[in-house]
């Protein structure tokens, strides 16, 4: 808030989005007071309106003709970085989507590494996007009256898997989520499975030819993982864990050769600890990380199985967050230390080993005024 020197008192305002489509906005407004009561003058008005910045820090003018505010603007951008030859290291990754419209989630590669697949709800819903590495902007391949989004690849590149679910007013209560595939070369679309309202699909799916891809799905206080083919659907029980204590599940990821997953969670209890199942007897084994990496968020494998790619909230300071290499024995080599609290998560690993692909924050920020209000 700010007063003006003729008892006129300017504040921002967060205003909500009034439908699925729609975005949170931000205001300015002002209000006549009176100052021998301090009570309202008359109805609040509004100077202005952007519907996606969020606005901070105004200040006035002595002489009251000049308003200025801090806007900024926050959203999410695929980065990507070029790994070293021995997969442990990485150059300094740079941003991949360029157009400032955000992304929904990092979803997946090509088979042939040369594109990857994200999910936005720029154009008004969620829908799937393909972005080639020599590309500025992400072309729309999944696409219609629902919402679509976290989409995945078979491993033998044959089927696009993806998650449908129709849009609901805020405040509503949540729509089933549909579990679709079509071909990836492009055609009609079919269910698979669908999950009932309130709860959410998760898959996985390795890279290793005619591996079956990985559900989870949540049973009481029981996260329980299960095969997955795109044609026949659910299959055999591969093994469950118990859920958290806030029922959330950081990460999780399968190997390459589909042996073998691999889960973080993100609470001080289980700080340090990766933990790993193992398909082949259904056993599940811990992985200590070195001590001081904060708390571990999400996870991918590396492309030999020797080791995984982390994202972590770092215990020396607030927000700021590390990307890792960690090998099978807990030992950490940082790949990116982010001095600026930007937020990082989904490492994703292309096919040919050759780049690490990551969901990181854009934050736009600049100082704008007003006059003659």
């Amino acid at each position: 808030m700010a007063w003006l020197p003729d008892w006129r008192l300017v504040f921002s305002a967060r205003e909500v989005a009034g439908s699925p489509s729609s975005q949170e906005g931000s205001s300015i407004w002002e209000v006549p007071v009176e100052s021998a009561t301090g009570e309202a003058a008359g109805k609040p008005e509004r100077l202005a309106h952007w519907s996606d910045f969020c606005l901070k820090g105004l200040t006035i003018t002595a002489d009251g003709k000049r308003l200025s505010f801090w806007k900024t603007r926050e959203w999410q951008d695929v980065y990507l970085g070029e790994l070293g030859p021995d997969g442990t290291s990485m150059k300094l990754p740079r941003r991949f989507t360029l157009d400032n419209r955000g992304i929904r989630s990092l979803d997946s590669w090509t088979v042939d590494s040369q594109a990857i697949l994200f999910s936005s709800d720029r154009n008004g819903k969620a829908q799937v996007f393909r972005q080639g590495l020599n590309e500025s902007v992400g072309e729309a391949v999944v696409q219609g009256s629902e919402d679509n989004y976290n989409a995945a690849l078979s491993s033998d590149g044959a089927w696009m898997l993806y998650v449908e679910s129709t849009p609901t007013a805020p405040g509503a209560p949540p729509a089933p989520q549909r579990l679709m595939r079509r071909p990836a070369a492009g055609g009609s679309s079919e269910m698979v499975l669908e999950e009932s309202a309130g709860m959410s699909l998760y898959y996985s799916c390795p890279l290793k030819p005619g591996s079956a891809c990985v559900l989870r799905q949540q049973a009481g206080r029981d996260f329980v993982f299960y095969s997955l083919d795109p044609v026949r659907g659910k299959g055999e029980q591969l093994g469950k864990i118990q859920a958290s204590a806030s029922g959330m599940l950081a990460g999780w990821s399968v190997a390459p050769d589909g042996s073998r997953l691999a889960l973080v969670r993100g609470e001080d209890k289980y700080r340090g600890r990766i933990e790993v199942l193992a398909f082949s007897d259904r056993a599940w084994h811990e992985v200590s990380v070195e001590p001081g990496w904060g708390l571990l968020q999400t996870i991918a494998w590396a492309a030999d199985g020797k080791g995984f790619f982390l994202t972590s909230s770092l215990p020396d300071s607030f927000n700021r967050f590390a990307l890792l290499y960690v090998t099978l024995t807990g030992k950490v080599k940082p790949l990116s230390r982010n001095a600026h609290s930007q937020w990082m998560i989904n490492p994703l690993l292309s096919p040919n080993g050759k780049y690490l692909a990551f969901q990181a924050q854009t934050v736009d920020s600049n100082v704008w005024m007003l006059e003659g209000f």
